[in-house]
């Protein structure tokens, strides 16, 4: 399966491009986790990678309208499996494989929202890290 027009999709909420600064789109797919690895006496390491990856997505909106702005946060947040984690389910277009994965994300930290003039936004970043 090939690319089907959107990168990144919050539950049933495809977050439509013109919503993210494309330039600014970070797709980490697949990062491997170790567990308990270490570097012996002779210097050698060690690792027990696992066989579950996490996947790291980021984007900056453009400047937007609020009503867009809305449009994108309340999209996100009604499809939160979990508002307390802000826990999420998300796909998105995994670019190693050329397909679309679903995992478990959750959406880091704290939202810092600026108000550019009056009605506009911004550029504001969003992140999801996969559990």
């Amino acid at each position: 399966m090939a690319f089907n027009g959107y990168l990144i999709k919050v539950g049933n909420y495809t977050i439509p491009l013109t919503f993210m600064k494309l330039e600014s789109y970070k797709s980490m797919p697949n990062q491997r986790q170790d567990l308990d690895s270490y570097r012996d006496a002779d210097g050698y390491l060690h690792r027990t990678v696992l066989p579950h990856t996490a996947t790291k997505l980021e984007f900056e909106t453009p400047y937007l309208f609020r009503s867009q702005m809305q449009s994108l946060i309340q999209g996100i947040r009604i499809n939160f499996t979990s508002e307390i984690a802000r826990q999420c389910e998300v796909t998105y277009y995994d670019e190693e494989t050329d397909s679309y994965k679903t995992g478990t994300f959750y959406m880091p930290g704290t939202m810092e929202y600026q108000v550019y003039n009056r009605d506009i936004y911004a550029p504001t970043r969003f992140a999801f890290i996969e559990y």
